[in-house]
């Protein structure tokens, strides 16, 4: 009878010993699965038809999130960039005016670039760009007046060091008045989001009861100004290197063109599989 007692006992210690090895092994595989996904290889997925035909809604993909560099773990700040952000790749980001959503978009706008808009044209550093990927759905071509959509005057891509101005109603780039409302409003956003001006919500940034998009330039100024003591004027240094991201559809994506430049911080990665569905499966388009 002590030998059954002692043949129960061992079979209970081998149990719990099973027990406790099989949960170990499980904690390890969800560890290391949450630091891939963290660091290296995460899943995302289209969720508008912003970059069709290039990608289109409901295509999964994995992006390399170590395509641009390394953040902090569970936090969106970079500690180490590297990696070049190539002319017209293909870009997972974390957009300047929202605060938890992922976009996807095309780079078209390095540091440094001039762009310009004409009639849907693009054109970089002066040259038309020939995008076979793109496309327009409206055959309409509205003035820059009334949208930015299809109209918009030259303007710089700000890198990092670049010295903006802001007065009571304007906007100055190394010293020269931007002109160019729109614009000027874009480098505005630029300067409030950098300088952390407006307050942060579930849904975007706000100055008051308004989303810091839907303020005119003045507005922007204004809140700008008050942020620094109510100067008249204040000199702000560009803190990052910025790009400008387009969406192929481009007469339906909410894009660079309304909301602004985007800073390297923000960018997560490359895709580099679509996964999802099978008929779509393989390297992500061009």
């Amino acid at each position: 009878m002590p030998q059954n007692n002692e043949t129960e006992i061992k079979k209970v210690g081998t149990h719990k010993q099973e027990t406790w090895d099989w949960l170990k092994s499980l904690i390890s595989a969800l560890v290391i699965a949450l630091l891939i996904r963290e660091f290296v290889i995460q899943a995302f997925t289209i969720p508008t038809g912003s970059m069709e035909s290039t990608m289109l809604v409901g295509d999964h993909l994995f992006v390399n999130k170590l395509s641009y560099g390394f953040k902090l773990p569970f936090t969106t700040k970079k500690i180490l960039n590297w990696g070049e952000v190539k002319r017209d790749s293909i870009v997972v980001f974390l957009p300047p005016h929202e605060v938890d959503r992922v976009y996807v978009k095309r780079c078209k706008g390095l540091p440094g670039d001039t762009l310009e808009i004409k009639e849907k044209a693009l054109f970089i550093n002066k040259e038309a760009q020939v995008e076979p990927y793109k496309k327009h759905l409206d055959n309409n071509i509205f003035p820059e007046s009334y949208t930015v959509r299809d109209n918009l005057k030259a303007f710089l891509v700000p890198k990092k060091g670049d010295l903006l101005e802001i007065k009571k109603e304007e906007i100055c780039l190394a010293g020269q008045k931007v002109e160019d409302q729109n614009i000027a409003k874009l480098y505005a956003l630029l300067i409030s989001r950098e300088g952390n001006v407006g307050e942060s919500k579930s849904d975007g940034y706000y100055a008051g009861s308004a989303r810091l998009e839907e303020l005119t330039l003045a507005q922007l100024c204004a809140e700008i100004l008050g942020k620094n003591g109510g100067k008249e004027s204040f000199e702000h240094q560009v803190k990052e290197d910025y790009f400008f991201m387009m969406g192929d559809n481009r007469d339906n994506s909410a894009d660079s063109r309304f909301w602004g430049f985007v800073p390297r911080e923000r960018l997560i990665g490359r895709p580099v599989l679509v996964w999802m569905p099978l008929d779509r499966f393989g390297l992500p388009p061009k």
